[in-house]
C-alpha cells in the first residue's frame, strides 16, 4: 500500500514539475513576443523569430502554441483577465486603459491583428453592463463597448496620449451624454 501512495505522490510531483516547466516556457515565449513587438509590427514577426528571441526552438514553440496568433491571444487574455479583477465597471475600464498605456508599443503593434478586438470586447461589454446597469445582451452595452474600443484604439495609436485617468474621464463624459440622449428619446 505504501508503494502505491509513494508512486502516486511521485507522479503528482512529476506532473507539477512538468506544468511549472511548461509555464516557464510559455512565459519565455510571451516575453520574446512582447520584446519583438516593441521593435516591429506584429505582422512582420514570424514564429522563427519568436523562438530565436526566446532561446527556444520552433518545435518547442509549436509544442506550446499552434501559431503566433494563439500566443498573442494568450497574452491578451492574460492582460484582460488581470484587468477584470479590478472590480466594478469603471475600475475595469481604467485597468484596461492603464494596461494598454503601459504596453503601448505592444498594443500598437497588435493593432494589426484582426482578432484583438474580439478578445477585448467581452470584458468591455461586461464592464459596460455594470456601468449602464443593463443586461449584457442589451444593445446599449454593445454600442458603448464598440465606442470604447474605437476610442481606445485611437488613444493607443496617438503620439501623445492622455494619461489613462484623463482618457477614462473623457470617455465617461461622452458615455453620460450618450446615456442621457438615449433616455431622452425613450421618454419622448
Amino acid at each position: 500500500m505504501e508503494k502505491r501512495v509513494e508512486a502516486a505522490s511521485c507522479a503528482l510531483t512529476e506532473d507539477s514539475r512538468a506544468e511549472t516547466a511548461n509555464d516557464k516556457t510559455r512565459e519565455r515565449l510571451s516575453s520574446a513576443l512582447r520584446l519583438l513587438m516593441v521593435r516591429k509590427s506584429y505582422s512582420k514577426i514570424d514564429v522563427g523569430s519568436i523562438a530565436a528571441a526566446s532561446g527556444l526552438t520552433r518545435k518547442s514553440f509549436y509544442y506550446h502554441f499552434a501559431s503566433k496568433d494563439e500566443l498573442l491571444d494568450y497574452l491578451v487574455r492574460k492582460d484582460i483577465a488581470a484587468c477584470e479583477e479590478a472590480g466594478n465597471g469603471w475600475e475595469v475600464l481604467l485597468s484596461i486603459a492603464r494596461c494598454m498605456h503601459g504596453r503601448r508599443a505592444f498594443y500598437r503593434s497588435a493593432g494589426s491583428y484582426h482578432g484583438l478586438r474580439a478578445l477585448i470586447m467581452p470584458a468591455i461589454i461586461r464592464a459596460e453592463s455594470s456601468i449602464l446597469m443593463a443586461p449584457q445582451g442589451d444593445p446599449s452595452c454593445s454600442i458603448a463597448a464598440a465606442v470604447f474600443i474605437d476610442r481606445l484604439s485611437q488613444w493607443v495609436a496617438a503620439s501623445r496620449p492622455l494619461d489613462p485617468v484623463a482618457f477614462i474621464l473623457s470617455y465617461r463624459t461622452d458615455l453620460l451624454k450618450f446615456s442621457g440622449a438615449c433616455l431622452g428619446r425613450l421618454q419622448a
